[in-house]
């Protein structure tokens, strides 16, 4: 399987490092993958010195239409982002080129009303870190259950 983790944090945090380890196990068990990460960035250069593929980025706007060349180049079955700024502009582009996203949500607040739309709209599941943020999910969100 081809796999797109995407993590634009400034810094190298939990997230950062629980994307990093996915990204290995993912390897391990024989899958192909790219994370698309923040030019410049302490993760950029954890990535780096672990030998990933990556595509960075630092300008938005360039960014996207680098990563969205990538995507129709590359053809990755499924797209998983790990940063709620990075959400909606993952899930447009996953729309732009038919693959689905997986949202990897850890903190226990409502998403903004245009990523709501777009997670409801599309290909898209969201996995809760914890019970409780599948609950604020649900209750503040009105997600479905089974998003």
């Amino acid at each position: 399987m081809k796999v797109v983790q995407w993590n634009t944090a400034k810094v190298l945090g939990g997230a950062e490092l629980r994307t990093l380890e996915l990204t290995k196990a993912l390897i391990k068990k024989g899958h192909q993958v790219y994370i698309i990460c923040r030019k410049n960035s302490f993760f950029e250069n954890k990535l780096k010195q672990e030998h990933m593929n990556i595509i960075a980025y630092k300008n938005p706007f360039v960014g996207f239409i680098k990563i969205l060349v990538f995507l129709k180049n590359w053809k990755p079955d499924i797209i998983h982002v790990h940063s709620g700024k990075d959400y909606a502009i993952s899930i447009i582009l996953g729309m732009l080129n038919s693959i689905p996203v997986v949202i990897h949500r850890r903190l226990m607040s409502k998403v903004n009303p245009i990523t709501k739309f777009l997670i409801n709209n599309w290909k898209t599941k969201i996995i809760a870190i914890s019970k409780a943020t599948k609950e604020i999910l649900i209750k503040e969100n009105k997600f479905e259950e089974e998003k």
